[in-house]
């Protein structure tokens, strides 16, 4: 017909993949401008003669955003109450490696014990926004582990991969 336009399959898939690709390079640079955030911290932190992830909180940072997305998982697990062994079982490492996730939690959070963790990190991830939580998180969601479950796998590579 004269004024159609036709639009190919090829055409559609295109676009639809560069619609993709932007969304994919938006995220992206959500994720670089919130590393830039926290590495900014962290030198400003430096400079003031500070260090650890105690001065980034100081600095009007999270303590969150000092944390990998390994840890991330690790604190949200300790959050909800689990031991190491359902740590390690979860995400596919050994118990050892598990009790070392939590002892590296424990120093960002300045003290040796769980409760001490949970103490520290339990308001800054309540308040922290959702979207930007798993900007830094590199999409792992707050409710990751409380939701644990079917389609929980889908998260698999970034507790793998940090």
């Amino acid at each position: 017909m004269e004024g159609d336009v036709v639009v190919s399959e090829d055409s559609v898939k295109k676009e639809n993949e560069m619609s993709e690709m932007m969304v994919e390079l938006i995220v992206r640079v959500g994720r670089l401008e919130a590393k830039m955030d926290q590495m900014l911290a962290l030198v400003q932190a430096g400079a003031a003669g500070q260090s650890g992830a105690r001065d980034v909180a100081a600095e009007g940072g999270s303590i969150l955003e000092t944390l990998t997305v390994k840890q991330h998982a690790v604190l949200q697990m300790l959050l909800n109450g689990k031991g190491n062994a359902e740590i390690g079982e979860r995400m596919g490492i050994s118990e050892n490696t598990a009790k070392v996730h939590v002892r590296l939690l424990a120093k960002k959070a300045g003290g040796h014990k769980r409760q001490q963790i949970v103490a520290k990190f339990k308001r800054a991830f309540d308040e922290f926004d959702e979207g930007k939580y798993q900007i830094l998180t590199k999409g792992l969601p707050k409710n990751w582990d409380s939701d644990w479950g079917a389609g929980s796998e889908k998260f698999d590579h970034l507790l793998r991969n940090d």
